[in-house]
């Protein structure tokens, strides 16, 4: 993975957890 890469990863896993997040932006 180049560095851009890992930052769209933890940019992604961030989303994904607020997705999941009741308490989120969605």
């Amino acid at each position: 993975l180049s560095t851009v890469d890992k930052i769209e990863v933890e940019k992604f896993s961030k989303l994904a957890s607020d997705w999941w997040n009741p308490n989120g932006k969605f």
